[in-house]
């Protein structure tokens, strides 16, 4: 488990992973590490980024 929850997943998977976290976004905060930039910018109101 862990690690990037889009990461091998195919573009219906990830659009369904997508709409999951939208809707549990509203009731709860969510940690998201992950490298698909689409889906971060699409999902988060702050982005922080380690380098």
């Amino acid at each position: 488990g862990g690690g990037e929850p889009m990461a091998g997943a195919g573009s219906e998977e990830s659009q369904h992973m997508i709409e999951i976290i939208d809707r549990l976004r509203g009731s709860a905060g969510i940690l998201l590490i992950e490298h698909d930039m689409d889906a971060v910018f699409r999902l988060a109101d702050r982005v922080t980024v380690l380098v």
